[in-house]
């Protein structure tokens, strides 16, 4: 996936980048959801992951905004924001990516798993939906463990409520066995996104 601008802001959060990293990170999390405050009527972190998604992955460029990277920067340096845990939680996944991506290595599947389950589960207690964002990041994690059925019905159930999202439309052309539906996604993917990075990136 393309490296985010805002990744090297935050790739210092991953504090827990050593071996083993799926065991240092369950204790993070754990110790991050512990100390947290929620609220399921604050909806800054939730507004805020979904301006991500709407920059990072549904814009054809794929770059933050300055006035983004300033509003993630105001709430990382509010410790009382409830739900607080969620954004850390997700900005050190995303450090990680960046990390990895820069360094040409294979992520950790079992750290996806983990960390996107984690992101899932924190964000269905607290607000009974989960961020647009992070559902594309677990559907992710599932295909790097070819669990590509679950991953497929993810992208598919996400592509009802945003029959727009081009994450989803990509990763279901990707995983698709139906050579018609593979076929009717390409043709309207390079009809109606044509610049979009994705579309570049997995279509030309």
């Amino acid at each position: 996936m393309k490296k985010l601008l805002l990744a090297a802001l935050f790739v210092t959060s991953l504090t827990f980048a050593q071996s083993p990293l799926v065991d240092e990170a369950a204790k993070e999390f754990e110790k991050i959801n512990k100390a947290a405050v929620t609220n399921s009527k604050d909806l800054k972190v939730f507004t805020l992951l979904e301006a991500f998604y709407k920059e990072a992955l549904k814009s054809d460029d794929g770059e933050l905004t300055q006035g983004t990277i300033d509003d993630i920067t105001k709430l990382m340096e509010t410790p009382d924001l409830p739900n607080l845990n969620i954004l850390q939680i997700f900005l050190m996944y995303q450090g990680y990516i960046a990390e990895m991506d820069e360094n040409k290595q294979p992520m950790d599947t079992e750290f996806q798993l983990l960390t996107t389950d984690v992101l899932v589960k924190e964000s269905t207690k607290i607000y009974k939906k989960v961020p647009t964002i992070i559902t594309i990041y677990r559907g992710e994690a599932l295909m790097s463990v070819k669990k590509d059925e679950e991953a497929i019905a993810l992208f598919k159930n996400l592509l009802v409520t945003q029959p727009d999202c081009v994450p989803a439309k990509i990763y279901t052309y990707l995983l698709s066995k139906n050579e018609t539906e593979r076929t009717q996604l390409a043709a309207a993917l390079k009809k109606d996104r044509p610049n979009h990075w994705m579309v570049k990136e997995f279509l030309n």
